[in-house]
């Protein structure tokens, strides 16, 4: 059981490999003390910030507590996370760095078949830890500026 330690988490997701006017990509990232941060970028520059909405959100205690009874039920920091054997090449995909301050789990984009099922329940749980206005407003923006580059 992992009760008593704190977790940070990053989660990144993207829609593959495409050209700039077509690249979305969001990553969430919270830290053990519950301070958090959501954010969206429309092509690859990270460094245009008219292409990048950052908002920050912060975990209260209980949420801090599902978040780590959760990662000892999936059995997070003792699973060995591999990749399949041959990644497919495009399409959208989600990868995870958790560490609990001891230790540390990458999860990666694309995990052989017997740890999906984890890695889509922690990615469903960390996208519920969202606001839901923020999310609300990272669609609309997307959406907003989903010609532009």
């Amino acid at each position: 059981m992992l009760s008593g330690y704190a977790i940070s988490v990053s989660m990144s997701s993207d829609n593959g490999s495409l050209p700039p006017p077509h690249r979305r990509s969001s990553e969430i990232r919270i830290e053990a003390d519950g301070q958090a941060e959501f954010e969206s970028l429309l092509g690859y520059d990270r460094g245009d910030p008219q292409r990048r909405l950052r908002s920050s959100f912060v975990l209260d205690a209980a949420q801090r507590a599902q978040l780590i009874d959760l990662c000892a039920r999936l059995a997070v920091f003792s699973t060995d996370w591999r990749e399949v054997e041959r990644p497919h090449v495009g399409g959208s995909g989600v990868s995870f760095v958790l560490s609990d301050g001891r230790q540390t789990a990458r999860i990666p984009r694309q995990p052989i078949e017997s740890q999906r099922r984890a890695r889509d329940e922690l990615v469903a749980a960390v996208q519920a830890l969202v606001p839901e206005a923020l999310r609300r407003e990272h669609a609309e923006w997307r959406s907003r500026h989903s010609d532009t580059e």
